[in-house]
Formats: structure tokens, sequence, C-alpha cells
């Protein structure tokens, strides 16, 4: 923390993640499964800001495929940029938020709203939206209304 700035990072390391192969026919003696067996890092790094009851925070996501080959039908890097908003009003009982989250390997933006109402403290609705900002279809597009009871 260094007055309103969160610093934040994580990482961790997978062992024996599996992977298809691009050409599973082609290399069907040395992998029968169409698989192969790699180890994987992912990591994190991370700003939060608190401004005037905002809270404005950014992620960098990058996962690695350690001893790459070509066969792998994934990229050796997987890189993801996130973006939150978030306001809360009624003394944290009406929660608002706008999330982006781009996928750069890929070319994808994809925003979700949502807005939740803490009726009680058994009762949460929510409501929101996952909406893919790319323009091309909205056949992936989803809103929806969520209730919750606590017992």
């Amino acid at each position: 923390m260094y007055g309103p700035f969160v610093f934040k990072g994580e990482g961790i390391y997978i062992s024996g993640e599996h992977y298809n192969i691009e050409e599973p026919l082609l290399h069907l003696n040395d992998y029968p499964e169409g698989i192969i067996e790699k180890n994987e890092i992912k990591w994190l790094s991370g700003l939060d800001y608190n401004f005037e009851g905002y809270l404005l925070s950014f992620q960098f996501l990058q996962q690695v495929i350690l001893d790459y080959t070509d066969i792998i039908s994934e990229d050796k890097y997987r890189n993801q940029v996130t973006f939150l908003i978030k306001k809360d009003f009624m003394r944290s009982k009406l929660n608002t938020e706008v999330a982006f989250h781009y996928n750069v390997n890929e070319d994808v933006l994809m925003t979700n709203p949502t807005v939740s109402y803490d009726y009680s403290d058994q009762i949460n609705l929510k409501a929101g939206a996952n909406i893919s900002l790319e323009g091309e279809s909205f056949k992936n597009d989803v809103i929806y209304v969520q209730t919750e009871y606590l017992f």
C-alpha cells in the first residue's frame, strides 16, 4: 500500500498441465491421446486506486507454457488485461461495477456491468450482463437477473 494505491501480484507454478496438439493424427504414436503434458507458470500484477469512493483496478495476467514446442495448439504466452470501476452507494447496500476484460492473444474485448442490492441480511438482488465489444456477433452476450436467499 502506498496512500490510495495498492500494488498486488501473485504467481503459481503448475506441473503436468495438459494441452491439445495441432495435428493429433501425425503424432499418434508419440501422443495417442492427442494431448501433451507441460509445466506452466501463471502470474498477475495489478494496481488498485481509490478515488473519492471509486475503486479503479488494473491487472495484467500472463500464462507461460514452459518447454514449449510448436505442436501445441495454444500460444506459448497468453496475455490478458482487466480493468474494473466499482462504486458503492447507500452505505454499501447498492453496489455498481463495470469490468473490462481484454484477451490480447485473441484480440477480444468484453465488458461486465453489474448492479447488486443487499435488500436484507438474507436477500440479495443482482442484475448484470456479459457483453462482447467486438461488434461482430451478439450470440454470446448474456443479460442476467439473480436473486439470492441466505438461510
